[in-house]
Order: C-alpha cells, then structure tokens, then sequence
C-alpha cells in the first residue's frame, strides 16, 4: 500500500500489457491494452514495469496517453528496449 501523503494510492493504478512499440528514437512510445478507462483529467502519470528487462521499483514519468488507441508516450529513456508482452 502507497501512503505517503495518507492517500491510499493503490486504486489508482491500473495493469495493461505492451501491444506494439514504435521504435522513433529519443522517445520511448508504445501501445498498450486496456487503458481506455484512465482518467486523462490529471497529467501526472506514471509507468512501473514489472516484467520483461525493464523491471524496476523506478516510476518512469508520462509524457503523453491517448486512451482511444492505447498509445504511451514516455519522457524518461529505459534502460532496454520496450518490447510487447
């Protein structure tokens, strides 16, 4: 449970797998499934991966989320690839 500011952060996370990958460098961009129901309202998003070479603790900061085709844009570089999974 995330609680540091006494918000119970944990709702606000939501699962989705990497579809596609656009490989345009110096941005990371990818599609995902399911995301059509995150709030766009807030510009603060973040992304933990928790599979694949990438896995870290680290939130990567969000650039840009099109909920309609499922498209993230990342601001930060990963350390490897992005790839669908």
């Amino acid at each position: 449970t995330q609680t540091g500011c006494g918000v119970n952060a944990d709702p606000l996370w939501q699962s989705a797998s990497v579809t596609a990958v656009n490989t345009d460098e110096p941005k990371v961009t990818y599609q995902v499934d399911d995301i059509a129901s995150l709030n766009t309202r807030t510009h603060r998003w973040r992304v933990r991966w928790v599979s694949g070479d990438n896995v870290s603790a680290r939130l990567y900061q969000i650039e840009a989320v099109d909920t309609a085709s499922g498209q993230i844009t990342q601001i930060e570089p990963l350390p490897f690839a992005v790839e669908p999974g």
